[in-house]
């Protein structure tokens, strides 16, 4: 339970750093506005109770950089002087062709990180996180094919079947937008009715098939 709510909390909180809530806190702005955060596709589970298909919760990590050359150089190397540093530097070399622009510099991370959020909490890091999706598969390749696969639609974020029984029981297995209002302040924004965001995640169903997680 106490995971369940602590996933939820970093959940909750991705909405905090969308360019919705960074630009209400940045004008000073005193209103609420619509977020939406895609909920995770059901499991595809054996009769013998083994997930065949699930999915994940993933992070990538996203710099602003400053367009500053000695700006960016210096927190570089802030961040090199690091000895738990979460995440992998990119090569020093690249730095100049980014400039004032965003850069991907970790991806496939865990949510969970406790170093790297109160590091994206620091404006002065200009870092983000972005969460998507990752499908877990079973290892048994004889049913690589009749489990099928997904793709993700770029419009809201969900995983939507394609083949096999991804596809067949993409109704009950997709999770839907879960649509709530974020409300900012000069300096910090908040969801309101944060209760019901908890009890409604969005997430898809899980589907229970009669074949054994073994099968040939």
């Amino acid at each position: 339970m106490l995971g369940a709510v602590a996933i939820t909390a970093r959940i909750v909180w991705l909405a905090m750093q969308s360019e919705t809530a960074r630009e209400l806190i940045r004008n000073h702005a005193q209103a609420a506005q619509s977020v939406a955060i895609p909920g995770m596709r059901g499991r595809i589970i054996s009769r013998d109770g083994i997930a065949l298909a699930y999915s994940e919760r993933r992070l990538r990590l996203l710099w602003q950089v400053p367009a500053d050359l000695s700006a960016a150089e210096a927190t570089f190397a802030r961040w090199e002087a690091l000895n738990d540093r979460p995440f992998p530097l990119p090569p020093r070399q690249d730095l100049p062709s980014h400039l004032g622009r965003s850069w991907q510099i970790a991806d496939d991370l865990d949510m969970q990180l406790p170093a790297l959020w109160h590091m994206t909490q620091a404006p002065e890091n200009g870092l983000i996180l972005r969460a998507y999706f990752v499908r877990y598969y079973s290892q048994n390749t004889a049913l690589r094919d009749i489990l099928g696969s997904v793709h993700t639609d770029p419009a809201t974020g969900l995983e939507c079947g394609l083949t096999g029984m991804e596809k067949e029981y993409d109704h009950e297995l997709r999770g839907h937008v879960v649509t709530f209002s974020l409300l900012a302040t000069s300096r910090r924004a908040f969801i309101k009715d944060n209760k019901q965001w908890q009890e409604n995640q969005g997430n898809g169903r899980d589907i229970r098939i009669d074949i054994h997680a073994a099968a040939h």
